[in-house]
């Protein structure tokens, strides 16, 4: 595991460290990411890329499935931006959560998910290398979402695996 992924599910005590928007190019199932820039990846290597292979899938309640088609050309106006490493609320950069929590906002008005700061999270087994990423300084009042906020939003339900 590398030490981002480990830090992200440590901090949040979550087995989530990356999310994705699946959608549908052509006959094809890809994944709308940010991971290096934001992209769209192949479903099989998205899920290669996983540990051991596992992921899950959530869907958007019943009431708000009417969103998908703008909540995806929403994601897509940030194709090309780069990842996000020091986790900042702004557009010139964006991470994974981020991307899903900005795009659904925009479309709905809806928050999907609670914000946190740093500071409420598990953030002190990983403060090295926290600093690290953000030029020796610890951002403990920055407000982020992550993928477990994105997993406990009351927008959305697991449906696999169940």
């Amino acid at each position: 595991m590398n030490p981002l992924t480990e830090m992200i599910e440590g901090a949040t005590d979550s087995k989530w460290s990356h999310c994705g928007i699946v959608v549908r190019d052509h006959r094809e199932w890809k994944v709308l990411e940010a991971i290096g820039p934001v992209k769209t990846t192949d479903l099989d290597e998205w899920i290669n890329r996983s540990r051991e292979n596992r992921f899950s899938v959530f869907r958007f309640r019943s009431e708000d499935l009417k969103y998908i088609p703008q909540f995806i050309e929403s994601a897509q106006t940030y194709l090309g931006l780069p990842y996000d490493i020091q986790y900042e609320w702004d557009d010139s950069k964006i991470y994974c959560s981020e991307l899903l929590y900005k795009a659904f906002d925009r479309v709905s008005g809806i928050k999907l998910g609670k914000m946190q700061k740093v500071e409420e999270l598990n953030w002190r087994p990983y403060e090295y290398l926290i600093r690290q990423l953000n030029q020796g300084k610890l951002p403990r009042e920055r407000e982020l979402i992550t993928p477990r906020a994105i997993t406990e939003s009351s927008e959305v339900i697991q449906v696999y695996p169940e």
